[in-house]
């Protein structure tokens, strides 16, 4: 297991997600909170995620990434 990263998300940021956070395979968009609401029910998913920082230091995009 990677170490484990603390870092700001942005109220706006843009973040893609796939089964099992949404259902079928494809992409979705999804909001801060239904991530977080996904993540708190699952706390022990380990789902890998792929960010891109903003200028201020917090994360403006984040997509799953699909291990199939």
């Amino acid at each position: 297991m990677g170490k484990e990263t603390s870092l700001p998300l942005a109220d706006d940021a843009e973040i893609t997600a796939t089964a099992p956070v949404v259902e079928g395979s494809a992409p979705k968009k999804i909001s801060v909170q239904q991530l977080v609401d996904w993540v708190v029910a699952h706390p022990d998913s380990g789902l890998p995620f792929r960010y891109h920082l903003g200028a201020d230091g917090a994360i403006e995009t984040l997509d799953e990434v699909y291990l199939p």
